[in-house]
């Protein structure tokens, strides 16, 4: 068996990884621009979740989770990640280009599990030496509140078990989703790809059926962590199969927008946007279980804007995004450790406000140091696994 190998992750590959596993002729900028962008929301949902919602004033509370909610959403930004791995992962395997599968498991490994096991150090000492109950948030009270032990650091080593994923850093919970779901990538992704659209669609159709299931009866049946552990896979399963599926039926995608007007593109892209970022803003208990699926469909609506429309692509493009794009991994790792350091070394002496600016500069920075320290050296220790091999076929499959 053999599959796509280098691609992305949850957190956020860089452009020189995309450059490396599809060849420039493939590479799709934009998207190492979305995952920047995303990384960037999350950052900031974090920040803002050190308030308690009913903490906040009535005005912020509305500007913060109605109008500038896609700025703050780290929800549907993982969700981005997800789609786009398996988007990117796709590529390589629809053109023929796969990898031999023990290839593309020790490229996956050095490329997203190495950044993460360093990552983890940094965590794990943040926390031994700060870890004490804070009275900031319930969400911050999730985290370095608990003494660390061997069963939970091995766990978090392994990523396997049931454990609590956001004791050690809130943010690497999406990286166990992640890692498992790219070592099970070929069960996905082969029948997703190769079998006839009707058995594809009815996949898909399964997956979603076990996302909304989940939802709704795992809660009623197993204890919090476990119903969310179970199904942060379910969500997970989804949008990887919609980014195979996105990846498969790109060029129909891309020519329906070319034949549409620009009225007809600017509702779509308007429709996307919202199911993707604002659709958490709506307070409808019923659209709950249904909230994955539509998010997901958003986030595919987005990234065929991103490669279809040349203006948004212009937008993505800019320096900045591209910046964000290329140290996005590293920023998505480190920026949560940076944070709860700063609150336990200056809460107190300055307001939660005040330390938006340090915690920014701070995230940034580390992330950039990170990046060239550790993610850019797994990058060169990815491309090199391999490299000699020979892909087990050289035809592109027939996707229609």
């Amino acid at each position: 068996m053999s599959i796509a190998l280098t691609g992305t992750k949850p957190a956020a590959p860089s452009s020189e990884e995309f450059v490396s596993a599809y060849g420039r002729s493939h590479h799709y900028p934009e998207l190492d621009a979305l995952r920047g962008l995303a990384a960037s929301a999350v950052v900031l949902d974090h920040f803002k979740n050190l308030w308690d919602p009913s903490a906040l004033n009535p005005t912020a509370r509305f500007l913060l989770e109605k109008v500038f909610i896609l700025f703050f959403n780290g929800r549907c930004s993982v969700i981005l990640f997800f789609l786009l791995s398996g988007f990117v992962l796709t590529l390589p395997y629809k053109r023929g280009n796969e990898l031999p599968y023990g290839t593309f498991a020790l490229r996956r490994l050095a490329r997203i599990y190495v950044p993460y096991l360093a990552a983890l150090v940094l965590a794990i000492g943040a926390d031994w030496r700060f870890h004490q109950p804070m009275q900031v948030s319930a969400w911050f009270s999730e985290t370095w509140t608990a003494p660390l032990t061997w069963p939970l650091i091995l766990q978090h080593i392994l990523l396997v078990g049931n454990y609590d994923v956001a004791q050690i850093n809130t943010a690497f919970w999406s990286l166990a989703v992640e890692i498992r779901l790219s070592l099970l990538f070929p069960l996905l992704c082969i029948p997703l790809l190769r079998w006839n659209r009707r058995f594809a669609v009815f996949l898909l159709g399964a997956l979603v059926f076990l996302d909304i299931a989940s939802l709704h009866f795992l809660p009623r049946h197993l204890d919090s962590l476990s119903a969310r552990n179970a199904t942060d896979m379910t969500l997970g399963l989804v949008a990887f199969a919609a980014g195979i599926l996105l990846a498969r039926w790109l060029e129909p995608a891309k020519a329906l927008w070319a034949r549409s007007g620009h009225s007809q593109r600017v509702i779509f892209f308007l429709v996307s946007i919202g199911l993707l970022g604002w659709l958490d803003a709506i307070s409808q208990p019923r659209l709950y279980i249904l909230e994955n699926i539509l998010t997901i469909a958003g986030g595919c609506g987005v990234l065929i804007v991103a490669l279809s429309s040349h203006r948004v692509s212009r937008v993505l493009n800019h320096r900045l995004p591209a910046w964000l794009g290329r140290i996005s991994y590293s920023l998505y790792l480190v920026h949560a450790t940076v944070l709860f350091v700063l609150v336990h070394l200056l809460l107190g002496r300055f307001t939660r406000l005040q330390i938006l600016i340090p915690y920014l500069v701070g995230a940034l920075g580390m992330a950039a140091l990170f990046y060239f320290a550790v993610e850019k050296p797994s990058i060169r220790l990815s491309r090199s696994i391999g490299r000699a091999g020979r892909t087990l076929s050289n035809r592109p499959v027939n996707v229609s």
